[in-house]
This record gives structure tokens, sequence and C-alpha cells, in this order.
């Protein structure tokens, strides 16, 4: 048996004190109108917003994925422009200030949304689907037996229900027993493309112990996270690359080497920070996370070997990739 709550009576039933109640609530499935400026995070001066609502408009425009391919060159240009901005050099953290801002105790659903809808995770999310969906087969499925993932038609509709998807994914959590998906406690929870967060009830550590109610909060932004986030064909390649699975136990190996594993990892250490939309994260929240993450959220959802798998000839990259990747 299971029950759905908006992620408001979600966190009432659990007795979250929320840092942000006006935004929790903005979360709650309602329809909010949508100006290039969310309510979550104003434009910032200078930001080209003239370049990202003409982005916004031929996207909503275009009818159909051949169309979109015809425009394609002239908006991956358009958002090059828009992620120059974007990714202005900006002041360095340091241990002291990665300190300061660890261990977040707000709402990291919030969080992941607010990165997700504002325009940067916009731009960010379109640069990468425009960038590789030329790699994939033209049209889309024609029967059961293609697969739809493997078509341009496919990643069109990501493109075209980008919003759509975050306001469904967000608007509700499930929460039921890990039984019911056929899966252990120590699973902690399950989504996928598409589909809305499901935090497991009898949700325990690998040692049996419950979870806390904030550990379950980051489950909650974790398998939200997989709500939105799906990379199709080459899309998860330098994800996939990016540990060194020769340090990572080989029963590990495989489901630490897909793209969106690794990616709501990647969210979870923004979320740790509690960084913001358009806040970097660098080398000093790497080696703090490295040595605090684990013992702060007293959750290890295979953190340890995640971290192990980035290795210092690695670190570059990886600070590369979180920052360039809507995560």
């Amino acid at each position: 048996m299971s029950e759905r709550f908006t992620p408001v009576e979600y966190a009432l039933s659990r007795g979250d004190l929320l840092e942000k109640p006006s935004e929790r609530g903005r979360v709650s499935g309602r329809q909010p109108d949508r100006p290039l400026a969310t309510t979550l995070s104003d434009l910032e001066v200078g930001m080209p917003e003239d370049t990202i609502r003409n982005i916004k408009d031929k996207l909503q425009i275009t009818e159909s994925v051949e169309a979109l391919m015809v425009e394609r060159e002239t908006i991956i240009h358009q958002l090059e422009e828009a992620l120059s901005y974007f990714s202005k050099e900006k002041e360095g953290t340091t241990p002291e200030k990665a300190a300061e801002r660890a261990n977040f105790g707000g709402d990291w659903s919030v969080l992941t949304r607010q990165r997700l809808e504002h325009p940067v995770g916009f731009v960010k999310y379109m640069f990468l689907k425009l960038k590789h969906i030329e790699r994939l087969k033209p049209g889309s499925a024609a029967n059961f037996l293609q697969k739809p993932s493997e078509f341009r038609g496919y990643v069109f509709d990501q493109i075209k229900k980008y919003e759509d998807v975050i306001d469904h994914v967000f608007g509700a959590t499930e929460v039921t027993t890990s039984k019911v998906q056929n899966k252990l406690p120590s699973n902690l929870g399950v989504n996928a493309y598409g589909g809305r967060p499901v935090v497991f009830l009898d949700a325990a550590r690998t040692d049996g112990t419950t979870l806390s109610e904030h550990q379950r909060h980051i489950v909650e932004s974790h398998e939200a996270g997989h709500g939105v986030r799906e990379f199709v064909g080459t899309e998860g390649d330098t994800l996939r690359s990016l540990l060194d699975m020769e340090q990572i136990p080989s029963k590990n190996r495989l489901y630490l080497s897909k793209p969106e594993e690794i990616a709501e990892r990647m969210s979870q250490l923004k979320n740790y920070f509690g960084l913001r939309p358009t806040e970097d994260f660098n080398h000093a929240h790497l080696q703090y996370a490295r040595e605090h993450y684990i013992m702060d959220t007293g959750l290890d959802n295979d953190m340890s070997y995640f971290f192990a798998g980035i290795t210092p000839d690695r670190e570059e990259a990886f600070i590369k990739l979180i920052n360039e990747l809507p995560i």
C-alpha cells in the first residue's frame, strides 16, 4: 500500500522545519506563472535575458523534430552566447567558505528544483540535448520493437516538455514500502525519467538503521533528480568515463557507471553546500566533501565509492563537468 502526498504534506507529516516555507509551497504542484526570472531567483543585472527569451520562444513554436534540426545550429549558437555569461569567472571558494556552507539543513528538493528551473539550468539542459541530438536516429520509434530513446523524436519531446516534467516530478512524492517496488530497504527509494520520486517508508542504511528526516530529504531530492535528468545516447559519455572504476569494488561498478547515478550524486554535493543556480562547485568544495560529507549526512548511498572513483587526475574533469551540466 502506498500514499501520495504533496511535498508540503509530506514535509508536515515528517515534522520538517523548512528554511523557506514560501519556496516549499512553490513545489506543491501548483502551476506557477513562468516569467523568465523565476520567483526563486531573480535575473542578475547583465544576464542575456533577450537571448534566453528568444531561445524559449523558438523552441515553443517549433512543431516537429525535423524543424528543430533546421534551427539547431542557430539555437546552439544562442545557447553558447548565454553560457558564456553564466561561465564568466567567479570568485573562488576558499576551504573556510566551503566549511561555512557545508551540511545545508534546508530542503534539498527545493534546491534541486531551483537549479533546474532557473535560466542557467534551462540553458545547460537545452545545450546538452541539442549538442547530442544529431547523433541519434532521425524521426521517432515506429513500433514496440524499437527503443524510443534511440531516436531524435524522443529528445525533441524532452525539450518541449522540460518545464512540464519539472512541475510533474516535484508535484508530489510517493511514500511506500520497498517490498511494493520489489526492492530492499537499503535501496532507499526509486524513480526514472518522467516519474515522481518514491521514498521507502522502511528505507534503512546497510546496517539496518532507519533514516532520519533529513536523510529522507536527501533520498527525495536524489530520486526527484532522476525524474528530470536522463542522459540519452552520447549525452552521458563524459559522465561514464569520469570515475576510475578500478578504485570501486567490482559489484558496484555497473551501477556507478550509469550517467544518471553519477549526476545525482553530483547534485547531492551541490545540495550539501546549499549551492544556488548560478553558484559554481570547485576544488575547495570537493576536498571538504571528501572529508565531511558522509560523516555530516550519516548517509553513504555509495558516496564513499563515488569519492574513491574521483582520483586526483580526474578532479579537474569532475569540477568542469559538474558546473557545465544541468546539475
